[in-house]
């Protein structure tokens, strides 16, 4: 599915030799992490297999069509769906931490990322995924594990990673 993919070609040009320089970069629709707890906080993780890696990671959506241009409503939005869809839990409350970059020299797709807390199991998760509860050390040390047990791999799980830092810097989870 290539819905929303772009290609598009950058022109640079100095100012002083006039020397221009071209770059091509991509774009996709905006994503959304969401970096889900429970009321006892948990941390809601979902583990699945994609291109025959087995990855624990927090839910992510990329923002539909109708959900675009991106706005704080459609952010919190596309994050709540997400989490119903992926996992079967509610959120309690949502709010919107930061938006990154997915590649800042090559694309102009941004990643926002969503702290969901108070979170209660009111359904069923997607078929293919499997939802499990960690605390927040624990699943730190699962998602380092997995990225740092082979250097050499393409490792998903990225995203993951960066809304873990910061939810437990904006929480305290891990102050000195």
């Amino acid at each position: 599915n290539t819905w929303g993919l772009k290609v598009f070609k950058e022109t640079w040009k100095d100012v002083k030799t006039s020397k221009e320089d071209v770059y091509w970069k991509y774009g996709l629709p905006d994503g959304v992490q969401v970096f889900a707890l429970t009321q006892n906080y948990d941390v809601i993780a979902i583990t699945e297999e994609r291109n025959d890696m087995i990855y624990t990671h927090c839910v992510g959506e990329t923002m539909e069509e109708h959900e675009l241009p991106a706005t704080s409503e459609s952010i919190l939005k596309t994050a709540n769906r997400g989490l119903l869809e992926e996992t079967g839990y509610q959120a309690g409350s949502l709010k919107i931490l930061c938006s990154i970059l997915e590649n800042s020299g090559k694309s102009d797709r941004l990643i926002h990322y969503v702290l969901a807390q108070d979170c209660t199991l009111v359904g069923k998760p997607e078929e293919q995924i499997q939802v499990s509860l960690h605390s927040p050390l624990r699943f730190w040390v699962l998602l380092l594990d997995y990225l740092l047990a082979d250097p050499f791999s393409k490792h998903a799980g990225g995203n993951t990673l960066q809304a873990a830092a910061l939810v437990f810097h904006k929480l305290g989870l891990f102050s000195a």
